[in-house]
């Protein structure tokens, strides 16, 4: 029996590049979201750290580039409102549908969601449910 590739050896460096780089397209254009990524600079290598953080969560070797705890270092300030995270989920959707193969792409919005659990838990994310 054939074992299964990582998910990020199914889909490809360039493809998780092309994700990202679709999805920070439709992140600054969207009127409830726009607000919280407009501000950053250096926004290609902002995209670069971005797609270095899913290559890894995918299953791809890691470069050593994400430090454990820095995702949380990074969103705790922004205290984004639920609402907002699943709005950035369907964003995320309608990028990997452009960009990766359904099978694929079901199985990283998967993942992503359950990383959105993971934030609402830690209470990176403001609870709707207060």
């Amino acid at each position: 029996m054939q074992e299964k590739l990582p998910l990020a050896a199914r889909i490809g460096r360039e493809n998780i590049e092309a994700v990202v780089h679709a999805h920070y397209r439709r992140l600054l254009t969207d009127e409830t979201l726009r607000g919280y990524f407009t501000p950053i600079g250096r926004l290609q290598e902002h995209e670069a750290r971005v797609a270095a953080f899913w290559w890894s969560a995918l299953g791809g070797r890691s470069d050593g580039a994400a430090r454990p705890g820095a995702m949380d270092e990074a969103h705790r300030p922004l205290a984004l409102p639920e609402a907002h995270l699943w709005r950035w989920l369907e964003l995320l959707g309608e990028s990997l549908v452009e960009n990766v193969e359904a099978d694929e792409a079901a199985e990283w919005l998967a993942l992503a969601e359950t990383i959105g659990q993971h934030m609402l838990r830690r209470g990176l994310v403001e609870s709707e449910q207060g």
